[in-house]
């Protein structure tokens, strides 16, 4: 049973081990506690969402990936990119779950080392917002600590940066 004061339980994307991935959700699901966090490699964003899957986090390294490849591609256009996000955009509406990408974070993290990247994102998330997904959550699990030598992340107003986005 849940602890009191328990809200959800994060699931940090491995073991990649579908099996235990989809036992913990079973037994999340049993005892009435939401699962988020990233998805297993092995696991499609699709299967973690229909199979109970509360909220799918980060942009990058957290399980946006079903898509991710073709959104990615510079050359890919706007029809390709949501011809290719349709089932995930419609797994996330069909369960009503939640879209977290972190973008101030990925803004700031990758920003130095792939400034390409970040228009990617962008046009990720656009895509899956037209597609219909409007539950999309703002904000980051970056520790204040890791956060004080990123001179662009600035702790409350990014939070706010991220609606932004």
């Amino acid at each position: 049973m849940p602890l009191a004061g328990d809200a959800f339980v994060k699931f940090h994307g491995y073991p990649d081990d579908p099996d235990i991935f989809f036992a913990l959700l079973r037994e999340a699901r049993r005892v009435g506690l939401p699962v988020v966090g990233h998805t297993p490699s092995s696991v499609t964003e699709v299967e973690a969402v229909d199979s109970g899957m509360r909220s799918i986090e980060h942009v990058l390294g957290g399980g946006h990936r079903d898509c991710w490849a073709d959104v990615a591609a510079e050359s890919t256009d706007s029809a390709a990119m949501e011809k290719a996000c349709a089932p995930v955009a419609k797994a996330y509406l069909r369960n009503s779950t939640w879209f977290t990408p972190t973008l101030v974070a990925m803004f700031v993290v990758i920003g130095e080392q792939s400034p390409h990247l970040f228009p990617a994102i962008l046009r990720y998330v656009r895509t899956m917002r037209r597609l219909g997904v409007t539950n999309i959550l703002a904000g980051s699990d970056l520790l204040l600590r890791d956060m004080e030598n990123e001179p662009e992340f600035r702790p409350g107003l990014s939070a706010a940066e991220e609606l932004v986005f």
